[in-house]
């Protein structure tokens, strides 16, 4: 609205913001943050991107954890998605902090809502949201180095601490219902993750 709105983005906030596409329904991309003045990673582009997972468990792990993020950040309601891809349509590739924040001088009553929402949600949940959506990369990024056992002839457990576990085990608690067996089969996935994998010569 006017020019009266603060233009000031926290620490905890700086954090998150990126992270936050992953709320977007269309695209997903890790998060990334950037310091004033410096070049914000591309957010939202037409490109498609495909991952190969050999494991049905963690496919269904990394949609649990996005579904799980989306749900926190209130993405059920479609009018806080809508504003959300408002949010989204406003990045480019060239994009920096300092831009959008002065674009924020120029949102619509809804973005500075969803703003004020989400900077307050950033503040509080920071730390439980960098650790789901870093156990939701390190996932993604473990089964698509897969296929590198054959080149390199080992495989490196899983890199989770003890916190991404504790949020994975969570995520399969709750979708437990939804999908029958799920814990079991996480656990059982995380075990195997978590070995060292040599191949035997001859």
């Amino acid at each position: 609205m006017g020019a009266s709105r603060p233009a000031y983005l926290g620490l905890a906030t700086l954090v998150v913001v990126c992270a936050a596409v992953l709320g977007n329904a269309q695209e997903a991309a890790p998060a990334r943050t950037a310091g004033p003045g410096k070049t914000v990673a591309p957010l939202k582009t037409p490109a498609a991107a495909g991952w190969y997972f050999k494991k049905l468990t963690a496919e269904e792990l990394v949609v649990a954890l996005h579904q799980t993020h989306r749900n926190h950040l209130g993405l059920r309601d479609l009018q806080r998605q809508m504003t959300m891809d408002g949010f989204l349509d406003w990045f480019e590739e060239e994009t920096t902090l300092a831009s959008m924040l002065e674009r924020l001088k120029r949102a619509s009553d809804e973005e500075w809502q969803f703003w004020q929402d989400f900077r307050v949600f950033a503040q509080r949940r920071h730390h439980d949201e960098s650790t789901l959506l870093s156990a939701f990369i390190t996932i993604i990024t473990f089964e698509i180095n897969r296929v590198y056992l054959y080149w390199y002839e080992e495989r490196r457990p899983i890199a989770l601490d003890a916190g991404e576990t504790a949020v994975i085990l969570a995520v399969a608690r709750d979708g437990e219902q939804q999908i029958p067996g799920f814990v079991r089969r996480t656990g059982e996935y995380l075990t195997d993750a978590n070995r060292e994998v040599v191949l035997q010569e001859g």
